[in-house]
């Protein structure tokens, strides 16, 4: 039997161990980054396929395939020189010079490190990631939800967040005040627990349109999503199909069509759905949200739900009548 490979990546963490840092970071393939102890990661196999695994400060033990990795490097600064530490001499901005810091830390996937005062349980020091606002609750899988929410009313409507918290090992909420007193962001950004959560978010947002409590900043949370959107995901079919969506209820029904049209109907998105398929179920579905909508005592967020019942009608009368259709 000739001998088993050795992957590459045993050498690169085996040469990381020896440089003098705590740290190391994984980068991977799709723009997301995770964060290692640097002499605590090792390579284990599981049905024929590697993964790295190790501890993290970050409270949680993700399992990465090597075939995801970009590349190893270690962490000579753990933290960014994003910082901000309370003083009881602090005047309203050097808040909002704090809620500012969340908020970017919540845009960009960036995992913080607080010291906290908590009401309940007293001050304490944690990790957090995964960070999510909130407003009125909060949508952990799609953290990125409320962001033009933020923009739109100032970050002093930043009064609460979600995180994932290394001590208790669970999504916990913050307060955005005085009861943080200190804060330092780490030297990496597009780390979550779980990835793809800005396309998760963007599709929360389009497809939940009445319920979503985030929703009176519709248009703003869209924006903000698709501006810090990685590539990777922006270009994913999925995100492509919501974005022909969102120009629909945008009224740029021409933009629509267009996206509608960029695969072929046939194009499988997954083994048992085509291309064509999703479009077609996406349009039918905001007719009949529409639809059921119609006698609402007031337009929701601004949308008149017989307008755009008629635009999804007629977006699905054009591509049911194109070649688009017809050469399925």
């Amino acid at each position: 039997m000739p001998p088993i490979e050795q992957s590459k990546w045993v050498s690169v963490i085996d040469k990381i161990a020896q440089i003098n840092c705590d740290y190391c970071k994984v980068l991977k393939n799709d723009g997301y980054q995770w964060v290692y102890k640097n002499k605590q990661i090792k390579i284990v196999s599981h049905s024929g396929n590697e993964f790295i695994i190790g501890k993290s400060p970050l409270g949680y033990e993700l399992e990465i395939p090597v075939d995801e990795i970009k590349d190893i490097v270690p962490m000579e600064n753990l933290f960014s020189e994003k910082q901000w530490e309370y003083n009881p001499c602090m005047q309203s901005e050097d808040f909002y010079t704090m809620r500012e810091i969340l908020f970017n830390a919540i845009a960009n996937g960036n995992p913080i490190w607080i010291a906290y005062d908590s009401n309940n349980s007293g001050y304490s020091t944690r990790f957090l990631s995964n960070l999510v606002f909130c407003r009125m609750g909060a949508t952990c899988g799609a953290p990125h939800i409320g962001l033009g929410l933020c923009t739109k009313h100032g970050m002093n409507s930043l009064s609460h967040f979600y995180a994932y918290c290394s001590n208790r090992k669970e999504f916990r909420m913050f307060a955005a005040d005085g009861r943080i007193r200190e804060l330092k962001v780490l030297n990496c950004e597009h780390v979550y627990i779980a990835t793809e959560v800005y396309e998760r978010s963007f599709a929360k947002l389009i497809m939940s349109l009445y319920d979503n409590s985030n929703g009176n900043a519709f248009f703003e949370n869209v924006d903000k999503i698709l501006e810090y959107m990685p590539k990777c995901e922006f270009n994913s079919p999925i995100t492509q199909i919501n974005l022909a969506d969102f120009h629909v209820l945008n009224g740029d029904i021409y933009s629509a069509m267009e996206l509608y049209k960029k695969k072929t109907y046939g194009f499988f998105l997954t083994p048992s759905r085509t291309w064509g398929e999703a479009c077609i179920g996406d349009i039918k579905f905001f007719i009949k949200l529409f639809e059921d909508h119609l006698k609402d005592s007031s337009d929701y967020y601004g949308f008149n739900a017989q307008k755009q019942k008629q635009n999804f009608e007629k977006v699905l009368r054009i591509l049911t009548q194109s070649p688009w259709i017809q050469h399925k």
